[in-house]
């Protein structure tokens, strides 16, 4: 490919020089890209094991001082981070959930309001939240009745999916109750003819088999 005119920073490198920012010393998720907040150039949105949100613009990333928002998030070991307008202000929300809670944050790393929700699998009844092992699976944000505002979608490691609006209400039918799979993810397919399902795949003994299910998206 052609050279570029100037190198990027290097994460690990750039830990002096990132303004506002603390020091990234673990191995951060897969990103998730997207106009964040709304200024015409693409943020990096990653997470830390340890409970950190980094908005990373991607604009400064050839500058001495990389522009970031960085956030705490109440447990650790976070999921990667998905983006979608969620509230239908025109700005990408943040997707994101931990060990015990899930979250939707805007732009500068911060929850909305009535945000985060407690992770409460359907088969603990009123029993106290949960504490799930995540490995970084990501949350999905897609329109789930057919309007013009996403909807965020959570899968535990219970099987138990969440379904909320941006005020953190939870959609109707929601939670449901899919196989109990370890590092499931939820997603969407086209079924043809228009009809769209809600997806989830997960590993079943150290990926030694695969098992899905599919469920309508409304």
């Amino acid at each position: 490919g052609t050279t570029p005119s100037a190198a990027p920073l290097v994460l690990s490198e750039a830990i002096g020089r990132v303004s506002g920012s603390k020091a990234i010393e673990s191995l951060p998720s897969a990103p998730a890209t997207g106009d964040v907040d709304h200024d015409g150039d693409d943020e990096a949105v990653v997470t830390t094991p340890d409970g950190a949100v980094f908005v990373i613009d991607a604009a400064s990333a050839f500058s001495d001082d990389v522009i970031v928002e960085t956030g705490e998030l109440r447990a650790d070991h976070p999921s990667a981070p998905a983006l979608g307008d969620v509230d239908g202000d025109g700005t990408l929300e943040i997707a994101v959930w931990d060990d015990e809670y899930m979250y939707l944050l805007k732009s500068n790393a911060r929850p909305m309001l009535e945000w985060p929700r407690v992770i409460r699998p359907e088969s603990s009844g009123e029993a106290p939240g949960a504490v799930s092992v995540r490995v970084f699976e990501s949350p999905l944000v897609f329109g789930l009745t057919g309007g013009d505002k996403a909807r965020t979608v959570f899968q535990i490691d219970d099987g138990t999916m969440f379904a909320f609006d941006a005020a953190g209400r939870t959609q109707a039918g929601y939670p449901r109750v899919s196989p109990a799979e370890a590092g499931a993810s939820p997603t969407v397919m086209n079924t043809g003819a228009g009809s769209w399902a809600l997806a989830s795949v997960g590993s079943v003994g150290a990926l030694q088999s695969v098992d899905a299910i599919t469920d309508s998206v409304a």
